[in-house]
């Protein structure tokens, strides 16, 4: 499949509700045979809530279902065909080795370009997805197996004004894995 394919003169304004939504997608989204998911925690259903409206709003529409063995999950989801061309043009998802398409974990260039509310709304939706606070309340934290996304997350955070520490951290225990956790101080310090 060639990306040129996909290709056409439109534009896609990247709004901050938009930004949102891709960075929700970036953390905890799926892109397989034309279908967007994204899955949720059953138990936080204000976001279920969120990300059900934010399918309605750009991808006209969604279906959910409750997933995992202890039905922990809620995935949201649609199916169409036409979304690989958005998706392509957004630089969000890419060819697979075998064929078709998978989503493209990254921080999108344009995300750099953004202002800042931009910016903040995109890092919003990451943390929502792969954020979480620390049990100690102290600090923020952000974990990603993706080396890349970890440092242009710093990178994001540092242009906001915002300092933060990296770690290489070992996770898994029957499979391990290496990922990358990133910290910052509930109260703006370097935790």
């Amino acid at each position: 499949v060639s990306q040129s394919r996909y290709l056409t003169d439109g534009e896609i304004r990247i709004t901050e509700e938009f930004a949102e939504f891709l960075g929700v997608f970036m953390g905890d989204g799926s892109f397989y045979n034309g279908t967007i998911s994204v899955a949720c925690d059953s138990q936080d259903t204000d976001m279920v809530e969120r990300v059900e409206q934010m399918f309605e709003r750009y991808l006209g529409g969604s279906g959910s279902r409750v997933t995992g063995s202890k039905k922990g999950c809620t995935e949201i989801r649609k199916a169409s065909v036409g979304f690989a061309a958005p998706m392509l043009a957004l630089g969000v998802v890419e060819e697979r080795n075998h064929s078709g398409l998978k989503r493209k974990v990254h921080v999108p260039p344009y995300i750099f370009k953004s202002p800042k509310p931009v910016v903040c709304a995109f890092l919003r939706g990451l943390f929502e997805a792969d954020g979480f606070v620390a049990r100690d309340g102290v600090s923020i934290k952000f974990f990603s197996k993706h080396k890349h996304v970890a440092k242009d997350v710093q990178l994001l955070l540092l242009a906001l004004g915002i300092e933060s520490r990296s770690l290489c951290l070992i996770k898994g225990a029957k499979y391990q894995y290496e990922g990358w956790e990133i910290a910052l101080r509930a109260d703006g310090g370097v935790s």
